[in-house]
């Protein structure tokens, strides 16, 4: 058990709580409890986990064989959401050429897909970091103008102007560290985005496997010892399965059985529209349930 934090320096075992996981001690990587700093409100699961040990976890398949597998619903909300967030950073990218991205977990790339799409040419290289087979085959059988590359770690590659990393860093033993190596990767204008859970354990049963738990202070506390800027942070979006009015449910359950129709007929407008009213993602500021932050190494 670590005694401060290692974000912001701060007393981590002055509040902890229990690691909401109801499986826990079925997997190799067992988590008690969640210690969290009275200062910037950083998260750490304990016990603690190296690096190495993590990688070992993921590597192996332990984790991966008991994730539910895809539907086309979650398809269709993973392609909303991949729209969103290259919507979101592009603006940052100041490379007037064609640029090179890495996606750290690209899932199916619908990183690639939108940006193609939203800003023709506008892709070089396109290199990602995916454990699952079978999307990584989907991603490289693309037929694509620009080179699409899949590397086995992050320090395989080197001079992106924009690097994706969604849903990942509340998963390292470090954030600190990881992020070093992932700034060594970008030209010196680059940008890194980054999508992360709010403290999820605030409102999720089951938050495993994840290590780290982040708000708002604890990042800009992170950027102040990586030496980065901050270009943009917020909170977002709403887990309409937390709406408690009786109103509000019965609207959230017409909006799902719209969304679910409009997946079966492949109405992709339809797709964005419901889903944005689902998930609110333009609701924005205080208590939301992920963090969207952008850094750069230089001052813009």
């Amino acid at each position: 058990m670590l005694s401060s934090c290692t974000v912001c320096g701060g007393d981590l075992n002055r509040e902890a709580i229990n690691y909401p996981h109801p499986n826990r001690g079925k997997s190799e990587l067992i988590f008690n409890t969640i210690e969290i700093c009275s200062e910037c409100g950083f998260g750490m699961a304990s016990p603690h986990y190296t690096q190495d040990e993590l990688d070992r976890f993921y590597s192996s398949g332990a984790y991966w064989s008991d994730v539910v597998k895809e539907n086309p619903f979650q398809d269709a909300h993973e392609k909303n959401q991949a729209r969103l967030r290259v919507v979101q950073s592009m603006p940052y990218v100041k490379s007037h050429a064609a640029v090179n991205v890495l996606d750290v977990g690209a899932g199916h790339a619908h990183t690639m897909t939108w940006i193609e799409k939203l800003f023709p040419g506008k892709l070089h290289r396109f290199d990602f970091i995916e454990h699952d087979e079978d999307k990584c085959h989907y991603i490289l059988s693309s037929r694509k103008a620009f080179t699409i590359r899949r590397l086995a770690e992050i320090r395989e590659g080197v001079g992106y102007d924009l690097i994706f990393m969604n849903h990942v860093l509340e998963h390292v033993a470090d954030p600190e560290l990881f992020l070093s190596e992932v700034l060594k990767q970008l030209n010196p204008e680059g940008v890194i985005y980054v999508e992360i859970p709010h403290s999820d354990y605030r409102y999720k049963q089951d938050v495993f496997p994840h290590t780290l738990f982040f708000t708002q202070k604890s990042l800009a506390r992170l950027a102040d010892k990586l030496g980065v800027v901050q270009l943009h942070s917020e909170t977002f979006g709403r887990d309409a399965g937390l709406e408690r009015g009786v109103f509000q449910k019965v609207y959230i359950k017409v909006l799902s059985q719209l969304y679910y129709l409009s997946v079966r007929m492949n109405v992709e407008w339809a797709q964005q529209w419901l889903d944005r009213l689902l998930w609110q993602y333009q609701r924005r500021g205080g208590d939301r349930i992920w963090l969207r932050w952008i850094i750069t190494p230089i001052s813009s």
